[in-house]
């Protein structure tokens, strides 16, 4: 429940496995006992798991702690850091990337708020444009990645020149 509250998008099974806690022990077996419970709450959706009301992410995620929040955000950034790393090293190819992490991973990155540097490798190297390219057949998503790296390098650019002005 946590981890789809978390989420910015529908999760498929192969999805809740990654982002789960491998100390669980949890399998697709289990995965599907416990979302048997959740029926009320999570439905199956051409193969993905999603809320059964838009509104009820954000009821679950508004009931979390902050400590509970910034976890769960860690392991979708791990997540997409893992599979950033593997794509870059050759183990995943582009095809395989989760299509969750290909159109949600930018926006995780800017719910959490993190610096440039965490941004740099959606456009360092060809491979994430591959794996945009692999998902939808173009670049427009992956174009949406690079504009936001750009605003994120303007912004720290901009507040690096003006702490250097005041010092």
């Amino acid at each position: 429940l946590n981890l789809l509250s978390a989420a910015l998008g529908p999760l498929c099974a192969n999805d809740l496995l990654a982002l789960t806690d491998p100390g669980a022990g949890l399998d697709s077996w289990l995965l599907g006992e416990s979302l048997k419970p959740l029926a009320r709450f999570v439905i199956q959706n051409e193969m993905a798991y999603v809320f059964a009301h838009p509104r009820l992410p954000e009821y679950f995620w508004s009931k979390l702690t902050g400590p509970e929040r910034n976890g769960l955000e860690k392991r979708f950034l791990d997540w997409g850091r893992q599979v950033l790393a593997d794509l870059s090293e050759g183990q995943l190819s582009p095809h395989n990337v989760p299509p969750y992490l290909i159109r949600y991973f930018r926006a995780h990155l800017e719910r959490a708020k993190v610096s440039l540097a965490e941004w740099r490798p959606l456009v360092e190297t060809p491979i994430w444009s591959q794996a945009w390219e692999a998902l939808e057949g173009g670049f427009g998503g992956y174009l949406g990645d690079v504009q936001a790296v750009w605003k994120h390098a303007k912004a720290e650019n901009h507040c690096a020149t003006e702490h250097n002005a005041v010092a």
